[in-house]
């Protein structure tokens, strides 16, 4: 039986504007705006779930201002 690997984190809206040290209105204008890459973003019906590695990622590439 082959293993896979784990599971990236998701993480909610909450917990990646924690990350991000901005409130959860910011980062909500940041995605109406597109201004979230589409990598970093998944949608699950409604909810919106933020990838963690590619958050790093876009972070280490620089977020525009």
């Amino acid at each position: 039986m082959e293993l896979l690997p784990p599971a990236e984190p998701l993480w909610t809206i909450r917990q990646a504007s924690e990350w991000l040290s901005m409130s959860e209105r910011a980062l909500r204008c940041m995605l109406q705006r597109n201004q979230v890459p589409r990598d970093v973003i998944i949608r699950i019906g409604r909810r919106i779930r933020f990838r963690a590695g590619a958050m790093r990622a876009w972070i280490q590439r620089g977020i525009p201002a």
